[in-house]
């Protein structure tokens, strides 16, 4: 699963964002760039994309053979092979020191495996029944949600650009703030919530200060000073919503999350029009207009509702069929609530993100710890 999650990454990273061209350039201005160092951030860029691929092959084999024919065949499919692909998309220079670059990164993750897999086993905690897989799902979600499209850059012209909303001060935006803050309280109590950490205050801590880097590092619409406010507020207040204790917590996350999901139904969040109408058609936008600028709205979304199952699941007691139901059945109305009353346009994108999550939700639950009885003496007879 790593190993095919990094494959995705690199795809996703060098070919983003898929404006393909019928007519490739020639296979000369790809043979001709050779130059290691003509593009230092590119370079860096190539170097970095590889790193944790050489992790992930090092972590899933365990031979050193099987390791090395790995990272041949990586490096000639997603290296040379997607130099290749590059050819076609006018927004992307393929080279050939990139390939370069990308094998040396591929071999200083696999130096760096062992180190950090070392690392990783000092800082996990607890027995496997105690940790909630589905809240490191949810912690996934949030940071697909702040980091989109995933493609930090040096480049410094565009950290610049991208930066400079946040120092000139907009006109602050108080819906913002409070946007990433609750997404980043549902992160943050899911972090802490989660059992998988011997110190989850410092992987919280370290979590916090990625999500901030890759806000700053990813050149996406403009950075706001909303938005870091947000989500150093938020970690701070799902640190405190965890501490609480895990019903008290779940109790609070609720309606937390019920109004994050109010917020992207009854508001143009997702950037859909008024006097829409609706349709079946999950992914709409997306499917229709390839717009990719509906992705970190729709990770909201999967947050909001991922947060409204956990809660759920964790503060009732019988089977969980009946909490997921009972969501399935509330997104399902407010879409048509959506639609009549406020007159957006409405589909089943929040449906079929529920349907995907209430299974996880299910089946992660974990189950309440059980003190196990000692063996002792029998009461001597009278």
């Amino acid at each position: 699963m790593l190993l095919a999650a990094m494959t995705w990454f690199i795809v996703y990273g060098s070919l983003f964002p898929f404006d393909f061209e019928d007519a490739p350039r020639p296979l000369s201005s790809f043979l001709g760039e050779a130059d290691l160092f003509a593009n230092r951030a590119d370079a860096i860029d190539n170097l970095v994309l590889f790193v944790p691929f050489g992790i992930a092959l090092q972590a899933s084999f365990a031979r050193v053979r099987a390791r090395l024919l790995g990272a041949g065949l990586g490096l000639l499919v997603l290296g040379v092979g997607i130099q290749l692909a590059q050819l076609y998309l006018p927004s992307r220079t393929a080279s050939l020191s990139d390939v370069a670059w990308n094998a040396a990164g591929m071999a200083a993750g696999m130096l760096l495996a062992a180190r950090i897999r070392a690392q990783l086993a000092n800082q996990m905690a607890g027995q496997a029944g105690e940790h909630d897989n589905f809240l490191l799902l949810l912690v996934v979600v949030w940071v697909c949600y702040e980091s989109f499209p995933f493609l930090p850059t040096l480049d410094v012209g565009l950290l610049r650009a991208h930066a400079r909303p946040a120092v000139f001060a907009p006109p602050f935006e108080l819906a913002r703030l409070l946007q990433h803050a609750a997404a980043a309280c549902v992160a943050g109590c899911a972090v802490m919530r989660a059992g998988w950490l011997r110190r989850p205050v410092r992987g919280l801590v370290l979590l916090g200060a990625l999500v901030l880097l890759l806000e700053v590092a990813v050149p996406y619409g403009a950075l706001r000073r909303e938005t870091l406010l947000g989500i150093v507020l938020g970690l701070v207040g799902g640190w405190f919503l965890a501490g609480l204790g895990g019903r008290r917590a779940a109790a609070l996350v609720l309606p937390l999350a019920l109004a994050m999901l109010l917020y992207t139904v009854l508001t143009p969040y997702r950037g859909q029009w008024r006097g829409g109408e609706f349709t079946l058609i999950p992914f709409s936008r997306f499917l229709w207009h390839s717009a990719l600028g509906v992705l970190p709205p729709t990770a909201f979304e999967a947050l909001a509702v991922g947060a409204l199952l956990w809660s759920g699941l964790r503060l009732g007691r019988g089977p969980a069929l009946g909490w997921c139901l009972l969501v399935l059945i509330g997104v399902g109305m407010l879409e048509v609530l959506r639609v009549a009353l406020v007159a957006y346009q409405g589909d089943t994108t929040v449906l079929a993100l529920a349907l995907l999550l209430a299974p996880c939700a299910a089946a992660m639950r974990p189950h309440p710890r059980r003190e196990r009885r000692r063996p002792g003496l029998a009461p001597a007879s009278p």
